[in-house]
C-alpha cells in the first residue's frame, strides 16, 4: 500500500511539473552551456563485431556484400540475421557492393 501512494505521489508531482515539452530545455538552460551538448557517441568497436559476426559476414562476403562496416550495421539492425541483414542492404542500395554476385551468373 505504501508503495502504491508513492507511485501516486510521484504520477502527481510529475503532473505539477514543468511540461515534458520544456522540460529538456529548462534544465539544459539551468545547467549552463556545457550541459546542452550532447555527449559525443562512442566509435563502434568493429573488431569486435567482426569476432562476433564472423559466420555471417563470411557469408554475406559469399553473396557478393564485402563492404564489412555496412554488413555489420546491418546485422546490428537485424539482430544478426543474415537474411534480414541482406534485405535491408538492398533496400538501402548496397546489392552486391558492385561486385555482380548472387545472379544466375549468366
Amino acid at each position: 500500500m505504501a508503495a502504491w501512494q508513492a507511485l501516486n505521489r510521484m504520477q502527481q508531482g510529475a503532473a505539477s511539473a514543468t511540461p515534458p515539452s520544456t522540460a529538456p530545455a529548462a534544465a539544459a538552460a539551468a545547467a549552463g552551456p556545457s550541459a546542452a551538448a550532447p555527449a559525443a557517441e562512442p566509435a563502434p568497436d568493429w573488431a569486435a563485431y567482426e569476432t562476433k559476426f564472423a559466420a555471417q559476414l563470411e557469408f554475406m562476403a559469399e553473396m557478393g556484400f564485402t563492404d564489412k562496416q555496412r554488413n555489420i550495421r546491418a546485422l546490428l539492425a537485424a539482430g544478426g540475421n543474415v537474411d534480414s541483414a541482406v534485405e535491408r542492404l538492398i533496400a538501402d542500395g548496397a546489392a552486391n557492393d558492385g561486385a555482380g554476385g548472387g545472379g544466375s551468373g549468366n
